[in-house]
């Protein structure tokens, strides 16, 4: 018996840091809020990844992924960092 394995490389998501602020994620039945959000990745899929700083416990970062399929987001920042 043989096990393929995929061996290519993937990448690390590379961040983009933002001025903490908190993402307010709206969607058709309802909304999610993401606190002190200080740095971002969006894929090419449209999916988000926040890093916030906060953290667990255990002293590792809060992490959140928001997938695609909201309808709109609303943060408080004076520019656009993306």
């Amino acid at each position: 018996m043989s096990i393929n394995v995929n061996t290519q490389k993937v990448d690390k998501p590379k961040f983009v840091k933002v001025k903490k602020q908190d993402r307010t994620y709206i969607y058709l039945d309802g909304k999610i809020t993401f606190q002190n959000i200080v740095s971002m990745n969006v894929s090419k899929s449209g999916t988000h990844r926040l890093n916030s700083s906060e953290k667990f416990e255990s002293g590792n970062t809060k992490k959140y992924v928001v997938l695609t399929g909201f309808k709109a987001i609303e943060f408080d920042a004076k520019d656009w960092t993306f």
